[in-house]
């Protein structure tokens, strides 16, 4: 538990800390909005809520084996087997957050209201899902049908956001909003 609850954090903090660093070159570079690197990373999220259970009964099927070897090389290897399966997708959870604040950004959200906004959105939809998908969706539907749901979700927040993308052009902080 310790291990996954570390390797969550480790991701969140360095996802938020490396998009938040490099949202504003890859926007200057690609000329797309970073809602459009929102939607992809929603994307991203949403395949790895398929592929972390599989990854996880690959690890176990590589650990099943190793039952003579002693309990820290197991530890070791279990370890690492999590840390790599759950890693990539929590770098990708951290890095939303700065994702949606480069593009307020764009939007020349002068008002610095939108922090606050986004930030409470972020709470209080964590909370929701957290105590839908425990409290509910698992007892109704079971893990794996709630983790289809958990896909659903994300890949319309995916197209939405990406919808989005194509109708808001990147801005530079700065430039005169034209839209009338």
């Amino acid at each position: 538990l310790s291990i996954i609850l570390s390797t969550f954090m480790l991701g969140l903090a360095l996802g938020s800390f490396l998009a938040g660093r490099g949202i504003a070159a890859i926007t200057a570079k690609t000329k797309r909005s970073a809602i459009s690197w929102y939607a992809l990373t929603e994307l991203l999220i949403g395949l790895s809520a398929s592929a972390v259970p599989a990854l996880f009964a690959m690890g176990a099927t590589w650990l099943l084996p190793s039952g003579e070897m002693d309990s820290a090389s197991y530890l070791v290897a279990s370890a690492a087997i999590i840390t790599l399966t759950i890693l990539p997708p929590c770098l990708l959870m951290g890095a939303t957050f700065p994702l949606m604040l480069a593009f307020l950004r764009e939007r020349n959200d002068r008002s610095g209201t939108g922090f606050s906004y986004l930030y409470v959105a972020n709470v209080m939809g964590a909370t929701a899902g957290v105590l839908m998908a425990a409290g509910v969706l698992i007892e109704v539907l079971g893990l794996q049908r709630t983790l289809l749901v958990a896909v659903g979700l994300n890949m319309m927040i995916a197209l939405t956001s990406a919808l989005v993308g194509l109708r808001a052009p990147r801005r530079l902080a700065g430039e005169a909003d034209l839209d009338v």
